[in-house]
This record gives structure tokens, C-alpha cells and sequence, in this order.
């Protein structure tokens, strides 16, 4: 048995419906998910979002708290198993981003010119593009650290958007102790939607904790639906 320490106000009571595999992978993925559409780009109901990666860690809980929210969901997903998961979990469109075209399938399916929110849980290049794929006024939010480029840039300007970022470790490693209580009211509401088994946490592999290497090359490799999990004895 090992023992961590940790301080009471990053600490919350694990949902009674997950079993221990799924509480673990959850706290990370969900206050990400959450940050990102509640509090930065204030999901509302009948909006249309797009979620980038859906059938991912991130991803998978960001389809989910979007619907929560009442908002109208797509997602870019690989057909097979993650475009089943992210159809479970609500998405009203998955969209094949290696054989189809996000933007035209996105723009016939919100009949306008783009959604009224994009997550990006990708980055890099997928960042870029999600410039214009939000409508003119809309937002674009991502958890991932990405390159600017003037191009892009000048994308977000023409279309007057706004653009958020959460990271969801920062409070921790800087020490913002009023954001790690907000984090942790995070957790304690989102452990009611689990409960009520409006949210779920998609567990699609589990490593010992030795094999930590083949659990991110899993990841690299996208072989993963939903979130791994390391476990140790």
C-alpha cells in the first residue's frame, strides 16, 4: 500500500456508480471537459458545438457536458468503435475527418457558416483548422498547447471570434488555491450527473503501472477508446 498526501481542498468524494479504474480516470478529463465548455465558452442549450476528438479522454466527457447542457453535438471521429462510443455519448454527427470534409459536413448540418462553439482537444495543425470552422461571433476553446500562425490568426480576426484556453493542472502547479476549491466544486457536481448516470467515463484500456510507456504510445497510436488508466499494486 502507498500512501499520497494531498490537502483537503483538492479532494472529493468519489462518485458511488464508478468503480475505482473509472474514479481515477475521471477527475482530469472532466474538470478539462467542464472548464472548457461551461465556464470558458458557456455552452448553451441548442447551440451547435463540435468537439474535436470525440471518442477521446477529453473528448468522450466533452460530448457528454455539452449535451448536459442541452447544446447540439458533432465530433470528429474515426468510424468503428470511437464513432460508436461517441454516438452513445450523444453526438448527433460524427464525421470521418480522414475521408470527409469537417467543414462542409459541419456547415450542412448547423446550416450556417461553422458551429457556435468549437473544443479543440487535439492541437497542432487540428487548432488551426478550427478557425474556420466556428461561425462568425462564436467561440473556440482547447485544452492542448498549440503553435500561432499568422494565418490563423488573421482567420480568428475576420471572423470576430473568441478564443479560450483551460489547463486543467495549472491551479495545482501554481499554487491558485481559490481555483483548486473551484476545481473540487467541479468534481462534487459532476459526481451528481454521474450518479444520476448522466455522465460516464469511458475506460478503454488499463496498464500496470511498469508498462506506462506502452500506454502512451497506445495513445499516439489512437488504439485507445476513450481514456487509459494506470494501475499499480
Amino acid at each position: 500500500m502507498r500512501a499520497v498526501l494531498m490537502t483537503a481542498v483538492g479532494l472529493a468524494h468519489k462518485p458511488k456508480r464508478l468503480s475505482f479504474a473509472e474514479a481515477a480516470a475521471a477527475p482530469l478529463v472532466t474538470i478539462t471537459a467542464w472548464e472548457a465548455l461551461r465556464e470558458r465558452a458557456r455552452v448553451e442549450a441548442d447551440q451547435f458545438v463540435l468537439v474535436q476528438a470525440g471518442a477521446g479522454g477529453v473528448g468522450h466527457m466533452a460530448v457528454q457536458i455539452a449535451r448536459l447542457a442541452g447544446a447540439r453535438v458533432a465530433t470528429t471521429v474515426s468510424p468503428g468503435a470511437k464513432a460508436e462510443l461517441a454516438a452513445s455519448l450523444g453526438a448527433e454527427l460524427c464525421i470521418d475527418y480522414r475521408r470527409e470534409d469537417v467543414g462542409e459536413k459541419l456547415c450542412g448540418w448547423t446550416r450556417m457558416n461553422g458551429a457556435d462553439v468549437v473544443h479543440d482537444t487535439v492541437g497542432g495543425k487540428t487548432f488551426t483548422e478550427c478557425f474556420s470552422l466556428v461561425r462568425p461571433y462564436g467561440d473556440l476553446v482547447s485544452n492542448v498547447e498549440s503553435p500561432w500562425e499568422e494565418e490563423a490568426i488573421t482567420a480568428m480576426h475576420n471572423r470576430n471570434l473568441r478564443v479560450s484556453f483551460t489547463w486543467m493542472p495549472a491551479p495545482s502547479v501554481f499554487g491558485w488555491e481559490q481555483h483548486r476549491e473551484r476545481q473540487r466544486g467541479i468534481l462534487e457536481q459532476a459526481a451528481v450527473h454521474f450518479d444520476a448516470d448522466e455522465l460516464r467515463v469511458a475506460v478503454g484500456a488499463t496498464f500496470p503501472l511498469e508498462q506506462a510507456a506502452d500506454a502512451h504510445r497506445a495513445l499516439e497510436a489512437g488504439e485507445i477508446v476513450g481514456k487509459a488508466v494506470l494501475s499499480f499494486e
